[in-house]
């Protein structure tokens, strides 16, 4: 638990941004970090590589639903 809010705190707020542009954001900083190895625990028993695999795998989820979103919007255009 972070020392100074509750998950009911930490949920209760959210970004003014889309989640691809934070996700984005995230990976980024994972990027540019040259302090820590891929391998390292940053808290309990979650790795950067499993922070990496959520963030990408949260990234091309939301990428193949807005492709499928804009497949069916250009479907309704057909003779609608």
């Amino acid at each position: 638990m972070v020392k100074d809010l509750t998950k009911e705190e930490i949920e209760a707020g959210r970004p003014g941004y889309s989640a691809l542009f934070c996700i984005d954001y995230a990976l980024k900083a994972l990027y540019e970090d040259d302090n820590h190895r891929f391998t390292d625990v940053i808290v309990r028993n979650l790795s950067f590589e499993e922070l990496f695999g959520a963030l990408l795998m949260a990234r091309d989820e939301i990428i193949e639903l807005q492709k499928e979103n804009d497949e069916l919007l250009n479907l309704g255009g057909c003779g609608s």
